[in-house]
């Protein structure tokens, strides 16, 4: 594209006149030495060849030489060459793209030599640089145009509107041709019109940025309020303010609706009888009220703003916090109970309801808890618990005895009995064939009646060693490991570490007992050299353990009409404690029961209670 064509003489002229004559080949050697390096020249002679290249060309244009006037770059030269008329010399400023880029060259015709002379630049960027200009101005008038807030300019010394948007024009009903003529004054209410004036005259000094619900007056009479941003700026060389319209008449309704619901929220919540507050997801307080302020004992401003998680009992914290996390959109709410001290010191339980409010990527955002003393009703359940397990503990001991009676039975008099008549069978089997063989048949099966008859009255008398009401169950246990002890079998260690002088008769016969059955499971089927017998204390618990090295059995294939481990397992079932039957063949037997702590107060009242321990005296 030639956009300009200039003879050359014009510019020899210009140098004559200032005592400089320059002739036309001249003229373009001057401006080859004037241009940077990296700009490309080319001398085309009058039959098309390229007779003169610098380095920018031969870099940017390696065929050119080759192609003459008909390479792409040269092209619009060639036209201006043909059109030329002779002995005249022209000048020429073409613009040319090739290869992605765009040039500006400067083409001058040789009048004699007819010789043509191209100097190019490379004006890429500045191409680019107009039309992103062309397209932010294509963007910015479209958001002007577009724009919801109205914008006006006013003159900062007149007053008078030297441009307005077409948002303004709506919003107060005028055209842009009528607000143009019209100035500050005019779009004002007349009794609001010295604040709006002198809102202006602080936008104008820098005094301030935003004028908040101004009055404005529309076109029809009708106002409404409006928040003003500004800023100022030279306009057409005077100093204007800008101001940005923002119509508020929806959010001022829509702030006093949420005022007048707030009082309404408020009044309810100051009226309850519950502590209410509402912290953010970190636990600042954001909301307290009065009852919460009175049951700490701190004014409002004294709370918000603070970490609720310094109100709550250290111990109780993590799980407070941990129920709290567990909060999801889909389950908002969580129950928890936990203790508070009040503003006095008092430990109170409370019943806290924690609503969760999520943000619609699921984040927690606020927390509303609602809480209730339940000091009393914990007191009023803890007092009907103990009054249960006072109940429980009366037909536990009735059961229990009956239980009780029952292994005894099967360990002791059932097994005499059987043996007698196992004795007696045989007496009358013997007598006629072997009569001395029968007769010490007959006085085993007596000696076994008479001990039958022994273990009977003892089960009448209370199902107890009268060792365990003598001395105690340390006295006990030791006295059957003696005996034990005495009919041979495995050696027999017995270890005892107990704090307590006497425990609850229901305790002491159940240990004695466990012992018993243990200990004789031991003797009898582990053919163990070694059977270890230990009665620890341990804080609230009585630890039993009887273990051995021997053959060992399963626990798991114990036929259910054998009553000596099961017996083990429901006594401690019955008293609250644990059994454990750890053995595999080859490996030997550990038998562990773990017991609740009972003592004999402890088992009349029914109430568990630390304070009516009684400790062994110990000799200094």
């Amino acid at each position: 594209m030639i956009r300009e064509h200039q003879p050359c003489e014009t510019a020899g002229k210009e140098a004559a006149a200032r005592g400089n004559p320059v002739t036309a080949s001249e003229c373009p050697r001057n401006l080859v030495s004037a241009m940077p390096d990296q700009n490309p020249i080319v001398e085309i002679g009058p039959d098309g060849e390229v007779r003169y290249m610098n380095s920018a060309a031969s870099r940017l244009f390696p065929d050119l030489r080759q192609q003459g006037l008909s390479h792409p770059w040269l092209a619009p030269c060639a036209v201006m060459a043909r059109e030329s008329p002779a002995g005249e010399c022209r000048m020429a400023i073409v613009e040319v793209e090739f290869a992605g880029r765009a040039y500006q060259l400067a083409v001058c015709c040789g009048a004699k030599e007819r010789s043509l002379r191209v100097y190019g630049i490379d004006v890429t960027q500045h191409k680019r640089a107009e039309e992103a200009l062309r397209q932010a101005h294509d963007e910015l008038q479209a958001i002007y145009n577009a724009m919801v807030d109205g914008l006006l300019i006013a003159d900062a010394e007149t007053k008078h509107f030297v441009r307005a948007n077409p948002g303004i024009c709506a919003m107060l009903g005028y055209s842009e041709e009528r607000l143009l003529s019209m100035s500050v004054m005019d779009i004002h209410p007349p009794d609001k019109l010295p604040r709006a004036l002198a809102a202006f005259e602080d936008l104008v000094r820098g005094h301030a940025r935003i004028a908040e619900a101004l009055p404005i007056l529309r076109g029809d009479g009708t106002i409404f309020h409006a928040d003003i941003s500004t800023s100022l700026l030279t306009y057409r060389g005077r100093l204007a303010v800008l101001g940005i319209f923002r119509d508020i008449t929806e959010r001022a309704r829509a702030e006093a609706a949420l005022r007048a619901s707030e009082e309404r929220y408020r009044a309810v919540v100051e009226d309850q009888t519950e502590v209410i507050c509402r912290f953010t997801a970190d636990g600042t307080l954001t909301f307290v009220n009065d009852v919460f302020c009175r049951f700490f004992g701190k004014a409002c401003n004294e709370l918000i703003g603070r970490k609720w998680q310094a109100l709550a009992m250290p111990d109780e914290l993590p799980m407070v916090e941990r129920q709290l996390l567990a909060m999801s959109p889909a389950n908002p709410i969580a129950v928890i109970e936990n203790r508070i001290r009040s503003d006095r010191g008092e430990i109170r339980w409370m019943q806290f309801v924690y609503r969760g409010f999520f943000d619609p990527s699921g984040r927690l955002v606020e927390v509303q808890a609602v809480g209730r003393d339940v000091t009393d009703l914990k007191k009023a359940q803890e007092a009907l618990a103990r009054e249960h397990r006072a109940l429980k503990r009366l037909l536990q001991s009735s059961d229990h005895e009956r239980r009780l009676i029952a292994y005894e039975i099967h360990d002791g008099l059932a097994q005499q009995l059987a043996g007698a008549l196992m004795q007696f069978e045989t007496y009358a089997y013997q007598k006629d064939k072997l009569p001395e063989f029968a007769d010490r048949a007959f006085e085993a099966g007596m000696a076994m009646l008479r001990q039958a008859h022994f273990e009977t009255r003892r089960l009448i008398s209370g199902v107890r060693p009268p060792i365990l009401d003598e001395a105690g169950i340390m006295a006990a246990i030791s006295h059957l490991v003696n005996e034990e002890q005495r009919k041979g079998g495995p050696r027999i260690e017995l270890h005892g570490r107990i704090e307590h002088e006497r425990l609850s008769p229901i305790l002491e016969n159940a240990i004695y007992r466990i012992v018993q059955e243990a200990l004789a499971n031991a003797c009898q089927h582990s053919q163990s050299e070694l059977v270890v017998v230990s009665l620890t204390q341990e804080c609230c618990k009585i630890r039993i353990e009887v273990r051995d090295q021997g053959i060992g059995f399963d626990p798991e294939a114990i036929a259910e009409n054998q009553f000596g481990v099961a017996g083990i397992r429901e006594r401690a079932r019955l008293l609250g404690g644990i059994a454990t039957i750890e053995s595999s063949p080859g490996q030997g037997t550990r038998i562990a029961v773990e017991l609740p702590l009972i003592f004999p107060n402890e088992a009349n009242a029914g109430t568990p209670g630390r304070d009516t321990i009684s400790k062994r005296e110990k000799s200094p």
